[in-house]
């Protein structure tokens, strides 16, 4: 499904504006494209050749879609995956998601990165932080970061855009995990306790969660799915909460949350 906005439009144009301006040879543009091929067909009207376009979706249906309206192959991957394997101008991060990996950032292999986050129930202050302290810390650096209206017409979205000072390579590792792979992952952080910042969750959880150096406390109970986690409170008490929580977790959220 596509969401054209405004606010769509202006970030596929700041995209565009960054492939130009990247030196010569030009490098591909690496992008989350919908079902409907927005982001491409919008490139492609704008000049940019196919082989310069680079679409993923996590959906092999939406990757048809892709290919049938626009004529650009799309690759059906996570994007995190692709911004390893990838030699790039611009990548283009549309996830929507609360955070990223800070792998994908320590293994991005790109000119420019434009990242935009959900903050939908948490601190904008606490996501804006946590992504750019990331980033600072694998050697991009950070040109912009702004808020603006989702679908909804609220304000609960972020857009973060940032320069690599690294030199790019040819080939870096890919990060591709096998379902196999992530399932034992999962599997193995079952039982482990993790910190997150009280900044970052919404108001509600101050009086009914434990909270130690400005974090609350949360225990990884379950696997959800094969590739995340559930989680419970603990209590003031020590004692764990009956109920899990409505939100879950990767294994990597898993590890940066210690």
């Amino acid at each position: 499904m596509s969401y054209e906005t405004p606010v769509k439009l202006t970030h596929r144009a700041t995209v565009l504006e960054l492939y130009h301006v990247c030196s010569a040879p030009k490098l591909p543009i690496v992008y989350v494209d919908d079902d409907l091929a927005s982001a491409t067909l919008y490139f492609l009207a704008k000049g940019v050749p196919k082989k310069h376009l680079k679409p993923i979706n996590y959906s092999a249906s939406a990757c048809t879609s892709i290919e049938v309206l626009s004529g650009v192959q799309a690759t059906c991957l996570n994007a995190a995956a692709k911004a390893v394997e990838t030699k790039c101008g611009v990548l283009w991060l549309d996830v929507q998601c609360k955070s990223v990996s800070r792998q994908v950032f320590a293994r991005s292999n790109c000119k420019y990165l434009m990242l935009t986050l959900s903050t939908r129930g948490s601190s904008p202050d606490g996501i804006i932080g946590d992504a750019v302290g990331c980033m600072k810390k694998e050697g991009l650096r950070v040109l912009e970061t702004s808020r603006y209206q989702g679908k909804s017409n609220i304000t609960n979205v972020v857009k973060i855009i940032a320069t690599s000072q690294r030199p790019l390579e040819t080939r870096v590792a890919p990060l591709v995990k096998s379902d196999t792979h992530l399932r034992k992952a999962c599997v193995s952080m079952i039982g482990k306790t993790v910190f997150i910042p009280t900044k970052q969750l919404k108001h509600g959880y101050e009086s009914v969660t434990k909270v130690k150096q400005g974090k609350y406390v949360f225990r990884v109970t379950s696997t959800y799915h094969k590739k995340r986690l559930a989680v419970q409170r603990l209590l003031p008490n020590n004692s764990l909460s009956k109920d899990k929580e409505p939100w879950t977790l990767t294994p990597d959220d898993v590890e940066r949350y210690q």
